[in-house]
């Protein structure tokens, strides 16, 4: 049975959004036996991280309460979530730290870029 692996960028991720932005990040995981892309299960793992979900066994229920709310919205084709393990693994060598910690960084910076030209076109300070 194949897995999708591959996320369309089409998939609704706006550019210059988070989630477009995870679409770029290599998956540095073992490519046998994935079943969740790096991108949708990033995305997941950070709503459940702004709601206040820190350790990965935390995550997988936040994650798995909401199914069918997340994969509605964002079109996932899992047929179940991520177990606890899948984001243990993800967080220890999914993702390569030290670059990633540069991008956010510079996703940061651009976000309070856009709000103050969003605040300077209205004429606010």
């Amino acid at each position: 049975m194949a897995c999708p692996t591959k996320v369309d960028p089409g998939q609704g991720y706006e550019e210059g959004s988070l989630g477009a932005a995870y679409l770029g990040w290599k998956d540095q995981r073992a490519k046998r036996g994935i079943r969740y892309a790096l991108a949708p299960l990033l995305m997941v793992m950070t709503l459940a991280k702004r709601c206040g979900e820190d350790e990965p066994k935390a995550m997988a229920a936040w994650v798995s309460l909401r199914s069918d709310l997340l994969k509605a919205l964002r079109k996932l084709p899992w047929k179940r979530m991520p177990h606890s393990r899948t984001y243990r693994r993800v967080m220890q060598q999914g993702v390569d730290v030290p670059q990633r910690e540069q991008e956010a960084g510079t996703y940061v910076s651009t976000m309070s870029q856009a709000a103050s030209e969003q605040r300077s076109l209205d004429g606010k300070t």
